[in-house]
């Protein structure tokens, strides 16, 4: 299909100004007609009719306020170096407020640079400084800088002590920190006039705690001797009537076996609560006293304090290997129904004193009550018991109900099963 357009009559001008029309194209014959080839196509390349989306905007967007964080903060190091550039001395107040951060950071390339800035500028270093310097380089675990301060420190006082043998107890090395200790007692005197401290002062916290942490090495160590010294001195002080020293002291000789300064330390011990009368106990248990952690019992009884589980459990442990047919294991149960204390936490302690007194009917009682809440102890007293009584299809069906729940017994309680059950075949 075509289209054909005419074109219209054309007007021109004159060269004497008169407008004229062009009768040539007035004449019959047409002009050439212009052809359209239909339907229109698309053309290949539309980009430039490619306009933007518009996305209509209908409300202002809110500005968020966002905390200004810095990727890199400035460092002690950046501030020593500002103030060198600027030339202002820097005070022994901001040397401090720069030690305390490199603590707390503990940035040990800090804490060198800045203690080689201390040095450099010849400022007068009190004893809070050093002491501060001290425990930047003990927190950055640069203990052969810390001790070098240490030992060059004119005066020394209970904090600084305390921060060097805290450090040496960390480590692990008592020895040590039992040194240190004899030296601070040693020097305390020497000490007094220029930092005045009381030399026998342990209300402050950093003797007390030295003290506590000394008495610990010394237990570490078997140190017994340097243990008696620090408890006549602590008593000398005064300080005898404190139950936590006390119960501290009862561990320590309990630790070492020496039955007469447990005996000396609770008698001379005006009041004594709970704690102490179980630190006694304990202690007597574990050196095997069993007859006397029976005794101790009695005589809590007898004075009015009231026993908790935790005493009860330890007193039937000890029941457990004494030998009198359970007569002593079956009181403590009494009392503990009496009191109301049998909890999961006794019942255990009581399936064990049975088991091992051989009275399987009371045991098996106890551990039927614990249902849900026994313990592995639980489980092989059962089964050693019925081994020791030559009850072994008993034995192998608790193993099986113990896998049942996902627990496993001891090897060694398993190859005396498979000894018992050798030698009942062998008799049958």
């Amino acid at each position: 299909m075509a289209i054909s357009f005419l074109h219209p009559p054309v007007a021109m001008k004159s060269t004497n100004g008169s407008t004229s029309v062009n009768t040539a194209l007035l004449s019959p014959s047409p002009p050439p007609p212009l052809h359209f080839q239909l339907p229109l196509q698309k053309p290949l390349n539309r980009d430039f009719l490619r306009l933007p989306p518009i996305t209509p905007q209908l409300t202002p967007p809110k500005t968020i306020k966002r905390r200004r964080t810095l990727s890199n903060p400035t460092t002690a190091s950046d501030i020593l170096h500002l103030m060198d550039v600027l030339g202002l001395p820097v005070s022994a107040d901001i040397y401090a407020s720069l030690l305390k951060e490199c603590t707390l950071r503990q940035d040990t390339c800090a804490a060198i640079e800045l203690h080689d800035h201390i040095r450099n500028s010849r400022i007068r270093l009190d004893l809070p400084l050093m002491n501060r310097i001290l425990v930047m380089y003990l927190s950055c675990e640069l203990f052969e800088d810390a001790r070098q301060v240490f030992d060059k420190m004119p005066v020394r006082d209970n904090k600084s002590w305390a921060a060097m043998i805290s450090a040496y107890m960390d480590m692990e090395d008592y020895w040590e920190a039992i040194s240190l200790f004899v030296e601070m007692r040693i020097g305390r005197r020497r000490d007094k006039n220029n930092t005045g401290e009381d030399d026998d002062s342990l209300l402050s916290f950093p003797v007390f705690w030295v003290v506590v942490r000394i008495i610990t090495a010394c237990g570490r160590v078997q140190e017994l001797d340097l243990g008696k010294q620090i408890h006549g001195w602590l008593l000398k002080l005064g300080y005898g009537k404190s139950s936590f020293l006390t119960s501290l002291f009862i561990n320590l000789y309990g630790k070492l076996d020496c039955s007469e300064g447990i005996d000396f330390t609770f008698d001379n011990m005006p009041s004594k609560n709970n704690i102490i009368w179980m630190t006694k106990l304990v202690n007597n248990c574990r050196q095997e006293h069993f007859k006397e952690v029976f005794s101790i019992f009695n005589e809590m009884n007898r004075s009015g304090v009231r026993c908790n589980a935790c005493t009860f459990y330890n007193v039937l442990k000890a029941c457990g290997r004494m030998e009198n047919g359970g007569f002593c294991g079956q009181q403590v149960h009494a009392k503990a129904v009496k009191i109301g204390i049998v909890n999961g936490f006794v019942q255990s302690g009581l399936v064990e004193m049975y088991a091992k007194c051989r009275l399987l009917e009371c045991s098996r009682k106890a551990f039927e009550m614990l249902g849900d809440e026994r313990n592995l102890d639980c489980w092989n007293a059962m089964i050693m018991g019925y081994v020791e009584e030559g009850l072994v299809v008993e034995a192998i069906k608790i193993v099986y109900e113990m896998k049942a729940v996902g627990l496993e017994p001891d090897e060694t309680l398993l190859d005396e099963l498979k000894c018992a059950c050798a030698s009942k075949d062998h008799y049958m």
